[in-house]
């Protein structure tokens, strides 16, 4: 690592110690700026293409340029001179509609936030962190007699999985920055039961007696081609990807129920805590998990279309 990258990283880790103490710079196409005093900042291009069998492409555009900034301690005119060879570049490639360049920066560093909505960003999505608690987790509460009954997921819940799936989808494209496609069923079909089959991480929720809600979870790494190498401490994770509560339930306690519920299961020894991404701009999701005990560490910029 580069004296100006460790000035970067030194920067991050002051702002907000969770980040990780090591940045992970991908590789991809170097761009560089130079500031009018002769400072040069760079920083590295990755475009990728989320095809129509990917589950990515429920999460957003399909062509997606992003830009991992190496400013070292330039700051908003780093940023600036950056973003501007970023967006003329990719102005190149001549992206469609389905495209968007997107930047993954510390929430806790704003001095850039005027800079990259100048550009046309949007905070569109938070990659959020719940450390694991110093007690050992205790036992998940009971609910009340008349309140949600969780239980593991088995195959043949998938159809009413499915279903509560797609409502989450439809809200969060709606409100933020999920694609509804023509096979969002089927992605989230053969999702859910990959995760029931490998990982048996998936809960649904009852209520009345009618399926309220779900919630698919599982652990990752900090390695590789993890979406947390370089962002948080390394070690094993928790995560939540999906959780889901049916319109005629909300406010009756499912997402709460099902949030202890995962939690119970993730936090063990081994694991440093819990991470999920929520929008900023989805006015259930960022009231819920703040309230779970989760809070914002990277913020992903995204400007649509790409050019």
């Amino acid at each position: 690592m580069s004296e100006f990258d460790e000035a970067q990283s030194r920067r991050f880790t002051a702002l907000d110690p969770m980040i990780a103490a090591e940045s992970h710079v991908p590789e991809g196409e170097t761009l560089t700026a130079a500031l009018p005093d002769g400072t040069k900042v760079r920083g590295v291009l990755v475009r990728s293409f989320h095809g129509p069998e990917s589950m990515e492409s429920l999460w957003g555009p399909r062509d997606n340029f992003e830009l991992t900034p190496l400013l070292g301690d330039t700051g908003a005119a780093g940023m600036d001179a950056l973003l501007r060879v970023f967006a003329d570049r990719v102005r190149e490639e001549d992206p469609g509609a389905d495209s968007v360049r997107t930047v993954m920066w510390p929430s806790r560093d704003v001095e850039p936030t005027h800079t990259l909505l100048a550009h046309g960003f949007a905070a569109l999505n938070h990659l959020a962190v719940r450390p694991r608690p110093a007690a050992p987790p205790s036992a998940a509460q009971p609910t009340p007699g008349d309140g949600p009954v969780i239980r593991r997921a088995a195959a043949e819940d998938v159809g009413e999985l499915v279903g509560l799936a797609l409502e989450e989808l439809r809200y969060s494209a709606a409100s933020g920055p999920s694609v509804v496609r023509e096979n969002s069923a089927a992605l989230l079909e053969r999702g859910l039961r990959r995760s029931i089959f490998f990982g048996g991480s998936v809960w649904i929720a009852e209520l009345d007696g009618r399926p309220a809600g779900l919630a698919d979870c599982g652990t990752m790494p900090t390695t590789g081609r993890s979406p947390l190498n370089g962002k948080v401490h390394s070690g094993r994770w928790g995560y939540v990807l999906t959780l889901s509560v049916a319109p005629w339930a909300r406010g009756r306690g499912v997402g709460a129920a099902l949030t202890r519920e995962a939690h119970q299961a993730l936090d063990v020894d081994g694991v440093n805590g819990t991470v999920l991404f929520f929008s900023p701009t989805n006015p259930l999701s960022s009231v819920f998990w703040p309230r779970r005990g989760y809070r914002p560490v990277w913020t992903v910029w995204e400007a649509r279309p790409a050019a």
